[in-house]
């Protein structure tokens, strides 16, 4: 064959087209044609952006590019850091650097929330484990709570007919069904039944004191308190003397059906000592002898046996329970032990000058069947206990009945 022509006055060409030596080509053109590989592609275009390999459509590796704004996508497997992205992105969120390991917290458990423990650590806390004087609500609406109960604060009703059925009020202005409540007070003022103010007298006669036979001494005292009553107990070994209510008068009192409140003012002289003790009880029993009660719920001091504090007691067939109030008794001032039991007696808690003292007891509560008596008693243990050793000033006793009678 004779040779090609090409037209327009184009260079001749081999019929095997085995060279291009008359044909003009751009730079790199040779070596891509002969390699076709990335980089010789790379060196004959002009134009081109980044360097490395040839990029097809499906599943590419790119090496740190600049994508500019993509017009979508789905961000579901993107590993690494995101230090540049800002835009709407909280400044709480841009300063949490900190990486926190939380590998060493156990599962969590319903309602757990995650606590940080230090400052790379994080832990599962339930929500009571939070520090109850570090909460503060300062708005909003609780809903969907069981009623609070009177003994924790509350009215114990969701309506204000409950509440006023729960707090022993049948009217909105207040007025207490006198059916629901019981109370007595003595503030041991002079009497004709009681100790005469020149000294020593027996008050055996005296409004709901009678101790039966066991030995007491009185004293009517006018230099603390006007119109008050001291008492100490005998010499014997089981000595013991006191105030109390009178069950030849009717003064039996029975847990359940209603709170029950007692209160007492008194002062002792001096405290127990290794030589001379004693213990000094404010309470409901159900027998005068303190050696010998089975059912009994009250207050006391026992140094030789509880030490300092005052101490809360429940005791239900000779079995007790005891509390640490926490407050420590005082020689020579008065102190106002209060002691409460809630309506279905299931709880007693101590109170000490207004204040809860220490924890409930929800043991051993005398049965809601035994007559109880109220007493404010001091009994002796070792030694010799001081003259007058009990100052009692005055003794108040409420019940609020759970239903009218």
């Amino acid at each position: 064959m004779g040779k090609i022509i090409g037209g327009g006055g184009g260079a001749a060409l081999t019929p095997a087209l085995t060279t291009w030596a008359d044909v003009t080509r751009a730079a790199g053109f040779d070596a891509a044609a002969a390699t076709p590989n990335s980089a010789n592609l790379a060196a004959l275009v002009t134009n081109e952006t980044g360097s490395g390999a040839l990029v097809f459509a499906t599943s590419p590796t790119l090496v740190t590019p600049a994508l500019g704004t993509p017009a979508s996508g789905v961000a579901t497997n993107l590993t690494g850091t995101a230090a540049g992205l800002t835009s709407g992105i909280t400044q709480a969120l841009l300063s949490a650097t900190t990486t926190v390991d939380v590998s060493a917290a156990t599962a969590p458990t319903s309602g757990q929330v995650l606590q940080a423990t230090s400052g790379t650590t994080a832990t599962w806390q339930t929500r009571a484990a939070y520090d109850a004087s570090a909460v503060a609500i300062t708005g909003g609406t609780i809903v969907g709570i069981t009623d609070l109960a009177v003994a924790d604060g509350g009215t114990g009703a969701s309506t204000a007919a409950g509440a006023r059925t729960s707090l022993g009020i049948t009217s909105a202005d207040g007025t207490q069904d006198p059916r629901l409540v019981v109370e007595y007070f003595t503030d041991c003022d002079s009497d004709s039944n009681a100790a005469s103010a020149s000294g020593n007298g027996s008050l055996a006669t005296y409004d709901h004191s009678n101790f039966g036979s066991i030995a007491k001494s009185y004293v009517y005292d006018t230099g603390l308190r006007q119109g008050t009553i001291d008492f100490t107990t005998s010499a014997s070994a089981t000595g013991q003397g006191g105030v109390g209510g009178a069950s030849s008068s009717g003064d039996s009192w029975f847990l359940g059906n209603g709170a029950i409140t007692l209160s007492a003012s008194l002062r002792i002289a001096s405290l127990s000592t290794g030589t001379n003790e004693f213990t000094v009880s404010v309470g409901l029993s159900d027998t005068y002898n303190f050696f010998t009660r089975a059912e009994y719920v009250g207050l006391f001091y026992d140094r030789l046996n509880y030490g300092v504090n005052w101490q809360l007691m429940t005791m239900k067939t000779s079995t007790i329970s005891v509390a640490d109030t926490g407050i420590v008794a005082a020689a020579a001032q008065f102190v106002t032990l209060e002691l409460r039991v809630n309506a279905d007696a299931t709880s007693a808690q101590a109170y000490i000058n207004g204040t809860a003292a220490g924890a409930a007891l929800a043991t051993n509560i005398p049965l809601t069947t035994k007559n109880l008596l109220w007493q404010v008693l001091m009994a002796r243990r070792a030694g010799t206990p001081p003259a007058n050793g009990v100052v009692l000033d005055w003794v108040y006793l409420r019940k609020n009945f759970s239903s009218a009678r």
